[in-house]
């Protein structure tokens, strides 16, 4: 993509903007960085030497571009971006044609973030130079130029930085996608069309690695041309396949025999992280990495912080931060990871989201005993809870729910901290709540 001489408009003054300003100033590329937010932080990127508009009516003019590179957090369907749809772009896409070496992509609605850290814990241990990007990762581009062709970069791709991406990584790892995000998208088809991206434009001699199970199975292995992997909890499902059978994981990939790893050789618990360990063998299958080095970097993978973390043993209760649960499919999976009896806490901004199947199936759990709810979340509760209401308690921030689950907990119980919900109602991300969380629990008195 041709920059130099153009004039550029940057929509959104946050982690992707501040890179685009440090790699245009890199570059001598001039650009005017726009947000309609009021309270938006412009200091470094006006340390960088570049122009910031901040006010309500930032994209009023954006006619006057001929590139304008749009944030994630912006969604292409504002009313300002409708008249100039041929003329966005944005970070993501300029990373795809800027990276000289191979990329792995990996999406779905839950487990990107740990599934896409796997596999750069697999090129380490391989010995392969890589960066890892997206919401976990780097966002510089910068660096790009240190990098050769033998070099790999991973990337955690939402449906926010695949919206008309255009194009396809080499290797595309899709985890179950079933819908999130209903607050950003118009509905549940505009967000699955996004993720259609990460495979809409792969050539034949690339690879999709998609779980057997998903729901969108068929649209995925459809609108793909590449050479297919299956992943599964069940089976082979594939001729080409990595899947779990009685505790070890096998694969149908590669000559470097059938069998890899046991599930007592891991670190990270759960169905849903067994799901994103073959995914992360089957990219690296797919990459030519040996066997040997998958296990090693499966094996000594301990996890990411607010993705079931286990913080720690308060007053005889285990507690686990899943703060990056962001929706109902998340809260399920941490429940049924975590063994015994057990009590959640829920809450925050519903994103247009159902809830009603995720309350009936934890009110059937026998070993949840309490359900706390928070935030904007615990205002729908009573209207899906009327089944069994007293399993719910409603309090409205985080401390009073720790306050509440420390009452209510028994030794030996275990805590499970899954919002499946946004952060926004009275934190500015699930990292910043996750450290208000590991903040009130490490207040306790530890046992």
């Amino acid at each position: 993509m041709e920059l130099k001489g153009k004039k550029i408009a940057v929509l959104g003054l946050g982690r992707e903007g501040l890179a685009l300003a440090r790699f245009f100033n890199q570059e001598r590329i001039d650009a005017d960085f726009l947000d309609e937010n009021s309270n938006a932080d412009d200091a470094d990127i006006v340390a960088q030497g570049f122009c910031t508009v901040i006010k309500p009516n930032a994209f009023a003019s954006l006619n006057k571009y001929d590139v304008i590179f749009r944030s994630p957090g912006i969604s292409i369907n504002h009313p300002r971006l409708l008249g100039v749809r041929k003329k966005l772009t944005s970070l993501t896409r300029m990373f795809f044609e800027l990276w000289p070496g191979k990329v792995i992509g990996v999406t779905g609605t839950k487990g990107k973030g740990t599934t896409a850290s796997l596999i750069k814990s697999i090129l380490n241990e391989a010995g392969v130079p890589s960066v890892l990007m997206g919401n976990i990762g780097e966002v510089g581009l910068t660096d790009i130029a240190k990098y050769n062709k033998d070099a790999v970069a991973v990337y955690e791709l939402s449906s926010f930085q695949l919206m008309e991406l255009g194009v396809s990584p080499d290797i595309a790892v899709v985890l179950d996608v079933s819908s999130e995000h209903l607050d950003y998208h118009k509905d549940v088809n505009e967000y699955r069309r996004a993720k259609l991206e990460i495979v809409k434009h792969q050539l034949s001699k690339g690879w999709l690695i998609i779980t057997c199970q998903n729901p969108s199975f068929d649209d995925f292995a459809g609108a793909s041309h590449a050479q297919k992997i299956g992943v599964s909890l069940l089976s082979n499902c594939l001729e080409k396949s990595v899947w779990w059978h009685e505790h070890t994981l096998n694969q149908t990939v590669s000559e470097g025999g059938e069998k890899v790893v046991t599930d007592r050789d891991i670190k990270i618990t759960g169905a849903h992280n067994m799901v994103n360990i073959a995914c992360a063998t089957g990219a690296a299958l797919a990459l030519g990495i040996d066997i040997a080095q998958i296990i090693k970097g499966i094996t000594v993978f301990t996890g990411l912080p607010y993705r079931l973390q286990n913080i720690g043993i308060f007053g005889s209760v285990t507690y686990y931060n899943d703060s990056a649960s962001t929706n109902p499919q998340t809260v399920l999976a941490a429940t049924s990871a975590v063994s015994g009896p057990k009590h959640l806490i829920i809450g925050g901004r519903n994103k247009g989201l159902e809830y009603d199947d995720m309350v009936k199936k934890l009110i059937r759990d026998g070993n949840i005993i309490t359900i706390i709810v928070y935030g904007e979340l615990r205002k729908e509760m009573p209207e899906v809870t009327s089944i069994e209401y007293n399993k719910f308690v409603m309090v409205e921030n985080l401390a009073q729910a720790v306050e509440k689950v420390v009452e209510l907990s028994k030794p030996h119980d275990s805590v499970i901290f899954s919002p499946g919900a946004a952060s926004f109602d009275q934190f500015t991300n699930y990292e910043v709540r996750g450290q208000a969380f590991n903040k009130i629990v490490y207040g306790l008195n530890r046992n």
